[in-house]
């Protein structure tokens, strides 16, 4: 039994992992095309991309009763997530800057407060594709585009969470407090060296 108890709070701080990559590094789905936005002749490309972001907040605001969360492959693990912006459409701050290349004139930034689920990480892909079982992180999201072409295209996207949660007997629980310093902190002996030490101590 207590074996068993181990290898799930494993499964816990792996999907724990999972939300605090993004928040790491820029985090891309593989093999999968990046998003990009067409601006027309003549169209301001600020008033383009301020447009697309509104409407995908307002696309997610209109699923989130019935969320169908996205199957994620970032290799060599499965897992499942979706997104929610608590705050609605116009809630996000974009800056655009304008830079020396000739190519890619113009570099966006947009960051918005995200509430973000997810599932464990998991080898077998009708594991995580059956796997119902989410944890909750509030956080800031960041997605970053370049302007070539004619259209803004997505070069990645930086979530940092805030704050971590797991569903116990139907509500919703901040995890201990010292998980939660380990997954906004940098500490000398590293986040994975952190994470270890909460699942088997020393």
């Amino acid at each position: 039994m207590r074996s068993k108890l181990g290898w799930i709070r494993i499964g816990i701080y792996l999907a724990i992992i999972v939300m605090v990559m993004a928040g790491c590094a820029h985090f891309r789905r593989g093999g999968e095309p990046p998003e990009t936005v067409s601006v027309a002749a003549g169209e301001d490309p600020e008033a383009a991309l301020r447009s697309h972001i509104e409407e995908k907040i307002a696309e997610a605001a209109r699923a989130e009763q019935d969320p169908q969360p996205e199957l994620v492959h970032a290799r060599p693990f499965f897992y499942r997530e979706f997104n929610v912006y608590p705050e609605g459409p116009g809630q996000f701050d974009l800056s655009i800057r304008a830079t020396d290349s000739q190519t890619t004139p113009y570099e966006a930034e947009v960051r918005m407060p995200v509430l973000r689920y997810a599932t464990q990480m998991r080898r077998d892909r009708r594991d995580a594709e059956e796997d119902t079982n989410f944890l909750r992180s509030w956080g800031m999201k960041t997605h970053t585009y370049h302007f070539r072409h004619s259209n803004w295209v997505h070069r990645g996207s930086l979530f940092v969470a805030e704050q971590v949660e797991q569903r116990v007997d139907g509500e919703w629980v901040a995890l201990r407090e010292d998980v939660q310093r380990a997954l906004t902190q940098e500490r000398d002996e590293g986040f994975f060296g952190r994470i270890w030490s909460s699942i088997f101590g020393r």
